[in-house]
């Protein structure tokens, strides 16, 4: 079969005239065939299948063999865009037939050789050629012919001044391209989409904090710093709803160091909050706290301790530097109801959280 395959191949290249024959198929299986959803082998109609194209180094005579690599890479451009075909490596291929071309094969040692490795890769077409110069003209013998029949597919024989000879190839590659122009080009399957922002994700947050009292007197505190630590999801009941839990620590100076020394809050609270506006790497919410705060002061006088409420409402800003990294920043209204008494200040936060 091989032989077979060869002296079709032969005679078409070595004289550009004669035809291989075609076979031929009973008309029931060549309906068969028509209705299959995939038809293996070197066809224009693809019906889904993906033919693996072998693009050999083309035969030189009279000048450079470094050109024959050079064409085959030429062509391969025409064909490695389009997703509809399988494109055997062009390295491969060069390593292959690099001791072919050791010494100046003839012609037909070329074909035999290059059909041979086109079979040993299972390919479905092969595209070969040869190439003279006559003065200031080059001759072009190209085919495009399948692995499995030794049918010609596509064939070109011409002489074209050197200067035209990179427009011609482009032709030639997109001439065997659109051999092909009848299938349906196969759709790249879509990878899976990113998770959008707005998806179900849990977060935590790590960050330093600054409380500023509203309306102090000579015996409340004047400032305090911190750290607050928070867990929370985001888009739990909605794409833009948060929901969490989160704690603070704060330790707080005296405008009156004589009388009080110091004093710290440990507090506790619930989280919720939305997402106001967002795009890919800024987003805008608006969260409240509701919890519990447990203080101390302590100074010369006496030492006292209490749980009292808390509330804090305020905007958030989350700006995304990673995948799954943000930093953050908070500036909200506190307001504590140790027994009758309530204090109000402005807690601001500088962090960051860390999706997964």
């Amino acid at each position: 079969m091989l032989k077979l395959k060869y002296i079709a191949f032969s005679l078409l290249f070595t004289t550009g005239l004669a035809h291989a024959q075609y076979i031929t198929a009973p008309p029931g299986a060549q309906a068969a065939l028509n209705a299959a959803i995939a038809q293996p082998g070197c066809y224009a109609e693809l019906r889904g299948y993906r033919p693996k194209i072998y693009i050999a180094n083309f035969l030189v005579l009279g000048g450079k063999k470094e050109m024959g690599k050079s064409i085959g890479d030429y062509i391969a451009q025409r064909f490695s865009g389009d997703n509809r075909f399988e494109l055997i490596s062009r390295n491969e291929i060069d390593e292959e037939m690099k001791p072919l071309f050791k010494k100046k094969p003839k012609p037909e040692v070329y074909l035999q050789t290059t059909v041979d490795l086109a079979a040993a890769k299972k390919a479905d077409c092969v595209i070969f050629g040869r190439i003279s110069r006559k003065g200031k003209q080059v001759s072009f013998l190209v085919r495009m012919a399948s692995v499995e029949t030794g049918e010609n597919l596509r064939k070109v024989d011409t002489d074209v001044d050197k200067a035209e000879a990179s427009n011609f190839l482009e032709g030639v590659g997109d001439s065997f391209v659109s051999f092909f122009a009848a299938a349906p080009v196969i759709a790249t399957p879509k990878s899976a989409e990113p998770k959008e922002k707005g998806d179900r994700s849990a977060y935590i947050a790590l960050k330093g904090l600054a409380y500023f009292p509203l309306g102090n007197d000579a015996f409340s505190s004047v400032w305090a710093t911190g750290a607050a630590a928070e867990f929370g999801i985001k888009g739990l009941l909605h794409k833009n709803f948060i929901l969490g839990i989160g704690g603070e620590y704060l330790y707080y100076a005296y405008y009156n160091p004589i009388a009080y020394a110091g004093s710290y809050g440990d507090s506790a609270f619930g989280i919720l909050g939305f997402e106001l506006v967002g795009n890919k790497m800024v987003h805008l919410q608006l969260l409240g706290y509701f919890g519990f705060q447990f203080g101390q002061a302590g100074g010369s006088w006496d030492v006292s301790t209490a749980w009292y409420g808390m509330v804090m409402v305020g905007p958030r800003l989350v700006i995304d530097v990673a995948k799954n990294f943000s930093l953050m920043s908070d500036i909200r209204y506190s307001l504590t109801t140790p027994g009758t008494a309530s204090i109000s200040g402005v807690n601001s936060t500088l962090g960051f959280q860390i999706r997964f």
